[in-house]
């Protein structure tokens, strides 16, 4: 899906999350130094960063799950009906795939792909700009702690916290 067409399903399933108490996760992930790769080594092969990354996201999400590209290099994943904590176990199982990755340059060079990633949950009458945003400010958490990890919001953290990373405020921590 594109943006568009992630805000529309997601209007969808927000509604649902509200009316029938489901829970809700949203990961946002960067792939990590996407602009050197894209002019270091051309724009056909930052392409097919792009599209690697989006075929492990539709193998490695369920159905019922809602995966889009945002933008430049940045994807965003709603786990419908998974509460954090299965939504952690999931996030971080699709960062190591992404790690795990064998993309090779028009030369064999191995072209290392990773992802920092913000995990957010959904509030109770929480709008898309609002979950979107936590999960932005967790990644860049990732960002800042060393990229190729999952990060979270503090206040989502029930199950297993991660310890707190120097510097990132009391809002969020990476793993």
């Amino acid at each position: 899906m594109n943006r568009r067409a992630f805000a529309a399903s997601m209007a969808r399933e927000l509604s649902r999350c509200e009316r029938h108490h489901y829970p809700l996760s949203l990961a946002l992930l960067d792939i990590d130094h996407f602009k050197k790769i894209n002019d270091s080594r051309g724009h056909p092969v930052g392409d097919r960063v792009i599209a690697q990354v989006g075929e492990l996201l539709r193998t490695h999400l369920r159905l019922s799950d809602l995966a889009a590209r945002w933008g430049g290099g940045e994807f965003v994943v709603a786990y419908t009906s998974t509460d954090f904590g299965g939504a952690r176990i999931a996030a971080e199982r699709l960062r190591e795939a992404i790690e795990r990755v064998e993309l090779y340059s028009d030369a064999g060079d191995r072209i290392a792909v990773t992802v920092s990633m913000g995990l957010a949950s959904l509030h109770s009458n929480e709008e898309l700009s609002s979950l979107v945003d936590r999960a932005d400010k967790a990644m860049y958490v990732s960002k800042n702690a060393g990229r190729n990890r999952v990060s979270v919001c503090s206040e989502d953290t029930a199950v297993g916290a991660s310890p707190a990373v120097p510097n990132a405020g009391p809002a969020l921590r990476a793993n």
